[in-house]
């Protein structure tokens, strides 16, 4: 298994957007580096399972020059703008802004 690394060409050009519907980035790689760099996040909705914009489980994730922004939950659920569990996380400039959860 390789290390995955998805970047971006900076968070001012681009943005992966929900429209407050769905979850926009789910990992789920147990042990695994995952990082992601360089572009924002915006209008995820954490709809059945914790986690709008970003939802990391059991990873060793590397968050750089990344925002994360507007992100929704549905009622009794967190993590609008992401929600991190197990593993490992390393923010480095990161912006969460604007994000709300019942």
């Amino acid at each position: 298994t390789k290390p995955l690394a998805i970047v971006g060409p900076g968070r001012s050009n681009l943005t992966i957007q929900g429209n407050n519907t769905f979850p926009l980035v789910i990992i789920d790689a147990p042990g695994q580096a995952v990082s992601l760099s360089d572009l924002t996040l915006s209008d995820g909705r954490a709809t059945a399972v914790y986690g709008g914009n970003l939802r990391s489980i059991h990873s060793n994730l590397t968050l750089t020059d990344l925002t994360l922004k507007a992100g929704s939950a549905a009622p009794d659920l967190g993590g609008a703008g992401a929600y991190l569990s197990g593993g490992t996380s390393t923010p480095s400039r990161v912006i969460v802004s604007d994000n709300v959860a019942p």
